[in-house]
């Protein structure tokens, strides 16, 4: 059986910072996508991969800076295999890039289509790829690339699917414009939540590989992709960050304090950063509203986790507050005018509900259910 691997990222924003967390240590955010990038190159030169292809955004606009750069053609040179670039909207050229080349290893696509020719493990491979233009990138640029169908093909290109948007749109195409191309896999970024939209063919979002705040909740990291007799045989996500953000609910009324302790304790590690919602009546969620910060900090030292926030939630009675309104409809507009009436304040006024329709009232009774549930919930 003959076969080869690779390994696909994306979004890798080396040197982003966090935006929902100041951690203790300040250097920790910008170190963390950087250490993410490292154990991609550690995964890759352990299970052999023959070949590496980043979908975009390898930079981070906002923090793009020479020893970002220098990083990044250091580790491309460690890992020794070819590696395909395609840019993305946050890859804008630098006035020092020139003065930092990367390795010959490292392959960057154009604001052209281009295929790049490989051999395997004596089996012939395509890695096509284009990249953004500017950074507003208006084409269509998937709708560009296409396979050889002799020759096992990677798609290369940072764009928006429109069925998995983010609502960041930004070469905007549409699944159906990447079926029917002969291409095996289509190695796509921009899109920062992992997601495998196809698997004929595969059609493959790695998502970034560092989250950056709650949005960004769980694991993040690359794909190793297996391919044996000309086709896609395996996908595996293999978790590579440094930092991972993780957002936890629990009853008041099933876990105490300890418990929940222990809770955090068996599933989370010390890099972790917790967001901790705490619902229901208790001790617990008596707790997370009248002493949050204690509550964190005594959480934090039992479980050994990061605990960014805690919030208290008591759900509203909904249809509590809702069937209370339709009782009172169902008396009709007598019921309504003689509790008009039986208001010292507002019963000079009680023609006006006598000039109301049968909808006016109706809605008049709907608009008060949703602001006490509204007032209920900002007190609960």
């Amino acid at each position: 059986m003959r076969g080869f691997r690779f390994v696909h990222c994306a979004d890798l924003h080396l040197g982003s910072r966090f935006k929902d967390f100041l951690p203790d240590d300040p250097g920790e955010a910008g170190r963390s996508s950087l250490e993410s990038f490292s154990a991609i190159v550690d995964m890759a030169l352990a299970e052999g991969a023959s070949f590496m292809v980043i979908s975009g955004d390898v930079f981070d606009r906002r923090n793009a800076l020479p020893s970002t750069r220098l990083f990044f053609s250091k580790e491309a040179e460690r890992a020794g295999i070819p590696i395909f670039v395609s840019k993305g909207n946050h890859d804008s050229e630098r006035p020092w890039d020139r003065y930092i080349p990367f390795p010959r290893n490292v392959r960057v696509f154009g604001a052209e289509p281009e295929t790049v020719k490989i051999r395997v493990n004596g089996i012939d491979v395509d890695v096509t790829g284009v990249s953004f233009a500017s950074r507003y990138e208006g084409r269509n640029l998937a709708a560009m690339l296409r396979g050889d169908p002799g020759t096992f093909t990677v798609a290369c290109v940072h764009c928006d699917v429109e069925e998995a948007d983010e609502g960041h749109p930004n070469a905007v195409c549409s699944l159906s414009d990447l079926m029917d191309k002969d291409v095996d896999y289509w190695a796509l970024g921009h899109i920062h939540r992992r997601r495998v939209m196809s698997e004929r063919p595969y059609v493959v979002y790695p998502g970034n590989i560092q989250g950056r705040g709650f949005k960004e909740s769980g694991p993040k990291g690359a794909y190793l992709v297996s391919v044996s007799d000309d086709r896609v045989s395996r996908l595996t996500f293999v978790p590579t960050q440094s930092v991972q953000w993780k957002e936890v609910s629990v009853d008041s009324g099933s876990v105490d304090e300890n418990e929940l302790a222990e809770i955090l304790a068996e599933d989370s590690s010390p890099t972790d950063v917790v967001s901790l919602t705490v619902k229901g009546k208790g001790a617990l969620a008596d707790s997370a509203f009248h002493d949050a910060e204690g509550l964190k900090e005594r959480l934090g030292r039992k479980a050994h986790v990061r605990i960014a926030r805690i919030e208290s939630r008591t759900d509203v009675p909904e249809d509590g507050i809702r069937s209370a309104g339709e009782s009172l409809m169902e008396g009709g507009r007598d019921a309504v005018e003689a509790a008009v009436l039986s208001h010292r304040v507002i019963r000079d006024h009680a023609h006006a509900v006598g000039s109301m329709t049968g909808k006016e009232l109706k809605a008049a009774v709907r608009d008060a259910v949703e602001g006490l549930e509204r007032a209920m919930e900002d007190r609960l």
